[in-house]
């Protein structure tokens, strides 16, 4: 039996001991963040009616003032999401119909007619 380097171990001694300026570049990537391979433009704006999101100076995605961060997030910083959503849409391009699905990380919470699936019906 070889011995086994702790290296959890040690990483958790010694994280409290290094300067926030040298773990802070590294934290995106421990937590699988990365940049996009893909370029697609996307801006923000506000009409009379609701904020919009452009994608690709194409699509028009209409959204709630609080989804406004999560929509940020979703096509500007979350480098995996930008790559998959730049890839659809050059893959619908051909396509008679688009339809986009969301991820759920607040819809469940947010819909006032859904309910959860733990609930009793």
């Amino acid at each position: 039996m070889g011995f086994a380097f702790p290296r959890r171990r040690v990483k958790q001694l010694l994280t409290p001991l290094l300067p926030e300026q040298w773990k802070a570049p590294l934290r995106g990537r421990l937590f699988g963040y990365r940049p996009p391979a893909a370029v697609l433009p996307v801006t923000f704006e506000d009409d009379e009616r609701s904020p919009v999101a452009t994608i690709d100076g194409k699509i028009r995605l209409r959204f709630r003032e609080q989804e406004r961060y999560d929509m940020r997030y979703q096509f500007v910083e979350n480098g995996s999401a930008i790559d998959e959503i730049a890839s659809f849409i050059d893959l619908a391009a051909s396509a008679r119909t688009m339809r986009l699905d969301f991820p759920s990380t607040r819809a469940a919470q947010n819909h006032p007619g859904r309910r959860s699936s733990k609930q009793p019906s």
